[in-house]
């Protein structure tokens, strides 16, 4: 398997979501290998999942904010492409990405 990347697509990039990019939303990040393989996980930033706790609360979703939970969830910083590349770089070089992210 090659670990080199082709290409790193970040959802809230090409939505253009206004809380999306101002990072009160998660995003859905896809890592293209330079091999074909692609692989999947949804990017949370800390400060994010306090928005979503909060809106839960009075939504009543997941016991109105008592929990959270998302399959193949990462959390960062912030959900910027730099923070993301970072990441997802370390994941590889840690031998982890096929841990956190889920192969497509």
């Amino acid at each position: 398997m090659s670990l080199a990347i082709d290409r790193i697509y970040i959802s809230n990039e090409e939505e253009k979501q206004k809380d999306a990019l101002s990072g009160h939303e998660g995003t859905a990040v896809i890592v293209s290998m330079k091999s074909g393989e692609k692989f999947h996980a949804s990017f949370f930033s800390f400060d994010s999942l306090e928005g979503l706790r909060k809106r839960h609360f009075e939504s009543g979703e997941f016991l109105h904010g008592a929990y959270f939970w998302s399959k193949r969830m990462v959390l960062v910083r912030d959900c910027t492409r730099s923070t993301i590349e970072k990441g997802v770089r370390n994941l590889i070089e840690a031998g982890e990405l096929w841990e956190a992210f889920e192969r497509l």
